[in-house]
Order: structure tokens, then C-alpha cells, then sequence
């Protein structure tokens, strides 16, 4: 029976980052709570992540590992066959949860039981090095009070003309939770499989809005988004493009017919790949040439701003389209401006309305009467953990003003 289930699988498929891998795990165990599973697949690093994933001791934690090298999306589909909770999420081994998720979550099961699919915001931890030799590590987030449905399809619509990212859509990562009747419905559709696509967080958020209707979108951040150095500023960090792309799947590839220039792509043609690789569920009229033209616009917009012409081109050659002429650079640096403009104007906005008080917010007409933010760098934030001090102080402010005392659920602590 479902109720015999953890509310919760938090899912961590790891290799190669055996640094980072302690805090995350123990991140999940820091959850007070008996009503969360927390799971490790350790894909075989030539690294001590298997020792250190085993180093813990907690009857909430199993510890897995597949019997060869996995690619990506079949280690997530190993991993998820392995978990029991009615929800489920995967971090990476370099995120972490934070410690209200499962508090928070019980929440929404109870106020929202048709939900199936929740998105919440990305709140975001850089560790030391995450770009560049000298960066400091550094965090940061913000708490709003904000409980909506979201139209699915209109958003894969929308993300499909690139108006939003993938990663605002419900995925089964990076702050994205299902319920384990969407996925059994999702795998029983699929002959027995959930993730169809190499790139499986992308294919997930494809799933949650083909498969539903509606998914709720809420204002508190659940899991913390990390980032750690690439091989490209540590020689000794984990190579993420070859850990992608470099273990052979014997179920399938990348399609060929959109190139194979992967360290260049934008998100929107992973998201496009996992979108097509949905068939027969999704309309294939979406494959066209004139669609691939608008996807290379937008790669091209990003990587001429970021001054790699080169690879504008060597994309255009893989994609076998027109590439960018010297014009379209300086009409997409305009308008790169003006947003930048318009982020800087609603930055302002936001720490303006934080001051306000909660009546005269409402009074002018707004939804969200909480508004937190916070930012930290170097000692004040030293790994991912030390962090959640300052999540906590936040989600106690936004219990007191906005949940009712029996809707704060204080889950029996290990």
C-alpha cells in the first residue's frame, strides 16, 4: 500500500565526485524526519565514492550500485526502480536538500493531494572554484509565498518557443517532485520505462507536462541547485561532458540528426532532444527544419555574447543551417541590454517590496505577502551545508505568517 511508503526518495546517482558527495548525502540525513528514503547509486568513479557513501550509518539510507558502468539515464532508471517513496527526486552529488522538505512537502500532499508534479524555485550554492581558480564559495535564494497551478501544456509550449527554460518546468530534479502514480503511469505507457532520452532530467520535465494537465509551482526552495569545478578549471574535477556522453548505451544515443557539437548546445536543444524522443506522445510536425533554424538562433545568440564565433559556426556546419552573420550579434546584444536592464529594475523591485509590510504588499494588489531574500559568500557560507542555517531562519518566518499550526508538521526526528 501506498501509505506504508515514505512520503519521500530522495535519489543520488554519483561517480567520480567523491568530494562533494558526503555533504549531499548527508544533507538528506539531516532531514528531520523518518518519513524520507535516501538512496546512492555509486556508477562505478574510480574515486572513494563508494566508501564514502557507505561511511554513514542510518536506516534511511541504502547504498546501490549497478553491476557495470552506467550511462547517465540508465543509472537514473536503475534508481528509480530501487525507490519505494509516494514522491520522488533526484539531487546531484553535488546539491543537497534542505531541511523543511519534507515538512514542506507533507504540506502540499495534504492541502494539494491531486498534485502530481511540483516545481519549486532554484536556490543555488557555488563551492570553491565553481568557474574560475579564485571564486569564493557563495549561495543564494529567495522565499516567496506562492501556491499556483500551472497550465502543462501552455508551458511546454512555452519552453518549446524558448519563452522559459526546462528547468522552471516540474522535472524529477534540481527542486522538481513526482508522485509515484505519475511515474508508474508514465513507465507503464513507455513498455516498462520512464526516461526515454540521454538527457534525463530534460526528458523528466518533458514527462510531467505531457502526462498531466496541471502542476503546482510553489515559492519555497526545497533542494539546494550546486555547482562544482569542471575539468576545464581543475584537471583533477570530474570531465561532466564525458561522464554525459562518453559511456556507451546500449538502449540509445543522442540524435544524430542534431549534430554532435553537445558542449555547445543551449539548453533548449537538449530540451528539444528529450521532446522528440517522447514520440509517439509528442507531434513530430515539431521536427522541422524551419524549428532547428530557430533553435540555432538562440545557440548562436549565446555564443557569440559569450565570444565564441568559432563554435557559432562549427554548430551551424553540425546542424547544417546558415550560420550567424556579424549583424545578428549586435541586434542580440541590444536586446541582451535591455533584459539585463529589466533584471536589474525587478532586482531593485524585489528588495524594495521586501521592506514593505505584508498589508501594504496585499493593498497594492500582489499575491506574494513574503518576500525573503539572502546571499552569502566565502566563511559565511564554507560548504553546503552551513548554508541551511539561514534556510532555516527563513522558512520559520514563513511558517509563522502563512501556515496554520496544525499545518506545521513537526515529523518524528531519528
Amino acid at each position: 500500500m501506498e501509505s506504508s511508503n515514505p512520503l519521500l526518495s530522495v535519489l543520488i546517482p554519483t561517480r567520480n565526485r567523491d568530494r562533494y558527495l558526503s555533504h549531499s548525502i548527508q544533507s538528506a540525513l539531516n532531514v528531520p524526519s523518518s518519513d524520507i528514503e535516501i538512496i546512492v547509486s555509486e556508477n562505478h568513479g574510480s574515486d572513494a565514492g563508494w566508501e564514502v557513501a557507505n561511511s554513514f550509518s542510518d536506516p534511511r539510507l541504502k547504498v546501490v550500485r549497478p553491476d557495470k558502468p552506467l550511462p547517465m539515464h540508465e543509472n537514473w532508471e536503475f534508481l528509480l526502480s530501487q525507490s519505494r517513496g509516494r514522491w520522488i527526486t533526484f539531487i546531484g552529488d553535488d546539491d543537497a536538500v534542505m531541511p523543511h522538505c519534507v515538512a514542506y512537502l507533507s504540506y502540499l500532499e495534504s492541502r494539494f493531494p491531486e498534485a502530481e508534479a511540483i516545481v519549486s524555485p532554484r536556490a543555488y550554492y557555488f563551492w570553491e572554484q565553481a568557474y574560475n581558480l579564485e571564486d569564493a564559495s557563495k549561495c543564494s535564494f529567495n522565499f516567496t509565498h506562492r501556491e499556483v497551478w500551472k497550465d502543462s501544456k501552455k508551458a511546454l509550449n512555452l519552453c518549446l518557443a524558448n519563452k522559459i527554460n526546462y528547468l522552471d518546468l516540474p522535472q524529477i530534479y534540481s527542486g522538481g517532485f513526482q508522485r509515484r502514480s505519475l511515474i508508474q503511469r508514465v513507465i507503464r505507457l513507455q513498455s516498462g520505462h520512464y526516461f526515454q532520452s540521454v538527457t534525463p532530467d530534460a526528458y523528466s520535465a518533458v514527462v510531467a507536462t505531457l502526462h498531466t494537465y496541471r502542476y503546482l509551482e510553489v515559492g519555497v526552495p526545497l533542494t539546494w541547485i550546486g555547482t562544482s569545478p569542471s575539468s576545464k578549471v581543475l584537471p583533477s574535477a570530474k570531465n561532466k561532458i564525458n561522464d554525459f556522453f562518453g559511456l556507451h548505451s546500449e538502449s540509445f544515443s543522442m540524435n544524430p540528426c542534431l549534430g554532435s557539437t553537445y558542449e555547445h548546445w543551449p539548453f533548449l536543444i537538449y530540451f528539444f532532444e528529450a521532446y522528440i524522443a517522447a514520440a509517439p506522445f509528442v507531434s513530430l510536425q515539431e521536427f522541422s527544419l524551419s524549428r532547428i533554424r530557430e533553435i540555432y538562433r538562440v545557440a548562436a545568440k549565446e555564443l557569440i555574447l559569450r565570444g565564441q564565433m568559432q563554435s557559432s559556426i562549427d554548430l551551424a556546419t553540425s546542424l547544417g543551417v546558415e550560420p550567424a552573420k556579424p549583424d545578428f550579434l549586435r541586434c542580440h546584444l541590444m536586446k541582451h541590454l535591455i533584459k539585463r536592464g529589466v533584471r536589474l529594475v525587478l532586482k531593485v523591485w524585489n528588495a524594495f517590496r521586501q521592506r514593505l509590510p505584508a498589508q501594504l504588499t496585499r493593498r497594492l494588489g500582489h499575491q506574494v505577502s513574503f518576500y525573503y531574500n539572502y546571499k552569502a559568500t566565502g566563511d559565511q557560507c564554507p560548504d553546503i551545508l552551513a548554508s541551511d542555517v539561514a534556510v532555516a531562519s527563513a522558512y520559520n518566518q514563513y511558517q509563522a505568517l502563512h501556515m496554520l499550526p496544525e499545518e506545521r508538521h513537526l515529523n518524528t526526528r531519528i
